[in-house]
């Protein structure tokens, strides 16, 4: 196992504390920030499961909508 400091450690809460979904404030009191945009724009990493989750999300909206516009299109021939 690599070893990991203390700055690596911060960075792995903050991440982790956003994929959990835990209030910001929380987290930066957990971790001691006192500036959300330092905490969110240096210490907080997206995993690829979180987007990957989101642009499924996404596609299956897009899918949705794409069958319910066909549907309205057949029911309604002019």
């Amino acid at each position: 196992m690599p070893q990991v400091g203390v700055h690596g450690l911060r960075h792995s809460f903050a991440s982790l504390a956003y994929h959990l979904n835990m209030p910001e404030k929380v987290a930066m009191q957990i971790g001691g920030w006192s500036d959300r945009e330092t905490m969110s724009k240096i210490y907080t990493h997206l995993a690829q499961m979180d987007i990957s989750k989101y642009e499924t999300q996404m596609t299956d909206f897009y899918k949705k909508a794409n069958k319910k516009a066909g549907k309205k299109k057949s029911c309604n021939p002019r």
